[in-house]
């Protein structure tokens, strides 16, 4: 094994533990509300997953840009610009749910949130509920670009395995038309909020073609079908594949009560305002009893792994 490789492998392996660490030495119990449920359970195929997610995301985007639509009222910006079918989630490129997917998704996220401020005396909402809305945008912005990290870090891997790209970051692989200067002046004549995110989707896209050419990027994002077959043989560890079944669980639901548990004894409980004007009985019985079967199931994890240490240890002697 050469040297750099040997360094990456080893910067690698010592994330993966200081992150399973982290899991096995923090507890996080969230109590949410949901509109509706199925009992169906989350899809075995990451690929799929991934598209579930990020199509939840793409719901939820719309149907708060047609809630926006409305509360505008007779504010001339309610002309939506030809060829757009939404105010927050306009036009789209990606419909897969790779790292340029949910890149797309965080954009329009991040413009709908700054759109909302700039629109807020306009608008025939309370604050408070646009508050609500803007934590939602940035949660779901946050969480698509933690997943493309994620993505991006597999797809690394996966180009060293192959001996492709040398483990080159996607997001840093140069576009196609390399003329940064009219690219400058194009942001810089840009100041509108929606010509800055048209402008930041369509330097995304130049980017996907540049991976895709170079071979450094295996998924096809333009398609449901395409993006499927590519993904079909994907396989996160088993910590991606948690938060990602975990974030898929929360969807864009409203967190109502959210407990931390750390082994240092640090105990912190959110909240949330609406609730804690008009608390139910039963949610908080249910989110203390959940609390109590974790720490239960907590101790055991504990008692297993030094029973384990123990027995490895006496064996040596």
């Amino acid at each position: 094994m050469a040297k750099s490789a040997w360094k990456i492998w080893r910067r690698d392996a010592y994330e993966k533990i200081q992150r399973t660490g982290e899991d096995l030495t923090t507890l996080e119990i969230n109590t949410i509300l949901k509109k509706t449920m199925t009992g169906a359970k989350s899809s075995d195929q990451d690929g799929f997953a991934l598209y579930q997610l990020a199509g939840i995301y793409a719901v939820e985007l719309v149907a708060m840009g047609e809630k926006y639509q409305i509360l505008l009222g007779n504010n001339p910006e309610k002309n939506l610009p030809n060829g757009t079918f939404n105010l927050f989630r306009r036009k789209t490129i990606f419909s897969g749910g790779g790292i340029f997917s949910f890149r797309e998704i965080a954009i329009w996220c991040n413009a709908a949130t700054n759109w909302i401020g700039r629109f807020a005396n306009e608008l025939n909402d309370t604050e408070s509920e646009r508050a609500e809305d803007q934590g939602q945008l940035m949660r779901i912005s946050r969480i698509s670009s933690e997943v493309a990290r994620m993505l991006e870090k597999y797809c690394n891997e996966l180009n060293r395995a192959n001996s492709k790209g040398g483990g080159v970051r996607i997001m840093n692989v140069p576009f196609i038309d390399e003329d940064q200067k009219n690219l400058a002046v194009e942001n810089h004549s840009a100041p509108d909020i929606w010509q800055q995110a048209v402008f930041d989707v369509n330097r995304l896209k130049k980017r996907y073609d540049a991976a895709i050419e170079k071979e450094l990027y295996p998924f096809n994002e333009l398609s449901k079908s395409d993006f499927l077959d590519t993904t079909e043989k994907l396989n996160f560890d088993l910590r991606d594949r948690m938060m990602l079944r975990k974030v898929i669980d929360i969807g864009v639901e409203k967190i109502v009560m959210q407990t931390r548990i750390g082994i240092d004894g640090d105990v912190t409980t959110r909240i949330s305002q609406d609730f804690s004007e008009k608390p139910l009985q039963f949610v908080l019985d249910m989110h203390n009893t959940s609390i109590q079967m974790s720490v239960n199931f907590w101790e055991k994890i504990f008692e297993a792994l030094i029973s384990f240490f123990r027995n490895v240890l006496s064996r040596r002697k």
